[in-house]
């Protein structure tokens, strides 16, 4: 998802918010083209402020990771040296990071940890040829 609407939402509610991305690079066997791109990301946001960032993507050329903010004390920081730059950050530590964190994702069988409501919001498919993405 763009990552405006969990961190708008955190600050005008005053609440915790994720946004949470795992997509597989597909590229055509055929030809080689890159058809999708990938990416691994996880954004969290206390009352509007970004607390933690963590991604690793292909956004149209080579693979990139970043992090922003102070890790958290179940992370595997020294996965982030990793020669892969893919393999700095999995879509199995992303699951396991968002477990640590309290939140069941759609399909899982973990129980959610007593700690309050949530929503959880998911886009499926491409984005219209309408929509506009705007950088900050």
């Amino acid at each position: 998802t763009d990552p405006s609407p969990p961190n708008a939402l955190s600050a005008r509610l005053g609440v915790d918010a994720m946004r949470v991305e795992m997509a597989d690079q597909v590229v055509d066997p055929a030809t080689r083209q890159v058809m999708e791109y990938g990416a691994t990301i996880l954004e969290c946001h206390s009352k509007g402020v970004e607390r933690r960032h963590i991604f690793v993507a292909n956004d149209g050329g080579r693979w990139k990771f970043g992090q922003f903010g102070e890790p958290f004390p179940f992370e595997d920081t020294m996965a982030y040296q990793a020669k892969s730059i893919k393999a700095r950050f999995t879509h199995a530590m992303l699951l396991a990071y968002v477990k640590e964190l309290g939140v069941t994702l759609a399909g899982s069988d973990a129980p959610m940890l007593d700690s309050g409501q949530g929503y959880l919001l998911t886009k499926h498919g491409k984005m219209p040829a309408t929509y506009k993405e705007f950088a900050d």
